[in-house]
Parts: C-alpha cells; structure tokens; sequence
C-alpha cells in the first residue's frame, strides 16, 4: 500500500481534485471497502461517516457507492487534522 508524507495529505486536502500524488489506484467510484482502504480506516467506521452525512450512491437498500472526489471533498470540508504541540523535549502535548 502507498503511504504519503503530512506535506503530501495536506496538498491533497487543500486540493481535492489533484489525485495524481495520492489514492491514484482507487477508481472513480467505490464500496465500502474501497473507501476504507483509501482513507485506512475500518469499515464500520465509513458507515459512522454515512450516518453523519458522507455523500453516498445507494445502488439498493444494502448497496452503496461512493464518487471518490466527492467524498474526498466532502471529507477535506467536514473534517480537519490538526498537528499536535510537540515540547522541546520531544514529547507531545
């Protein structure tokens, strides 16, 4: 799996378009799987994102797609990372 740096997910969160650098092996659209590993979370978490609102193609009751774009837009406007305080001695606050 590819790993990308802090400066590489932050590019990405301020441009939601630009997937050249990051996720380039997800398709377009995708399951709760592909969503999942995309953002390496579980999958029961996804769901915990559909309920709070996550921009979601329901196929059928049980059947679920996601525009990855969409989503990444969605994620980079509902939600934002925060740097933890690092103290001279290396510990986090």
């Amino acid at each position: 799996m590819k790993t990308i740096n802090h400066a590489q997910s932050e590019a990405v969160a301020d441009n939601p378009e630009s997937t050249a650098t990051a996720n380039q092996n997800f398709p377009r659209y995708g399951s709760k799987k592909d969503v999942a590993a995309m953002l390496q979370m579980s999958v029961r978490t996804v769901d915990n994102l559909v309920a709070k609102g996550a921009p979601v193609l329901r196929i059928s009751s049980r059947r679920l797609r996601f525009d990855m774009a969409e989503l990444r837009r969605w994620l980079a406007n509902n939600y934002r990372t925060q740097r933890r305080a690092v103290a001279k001695g290396g510990n986090v606050l």
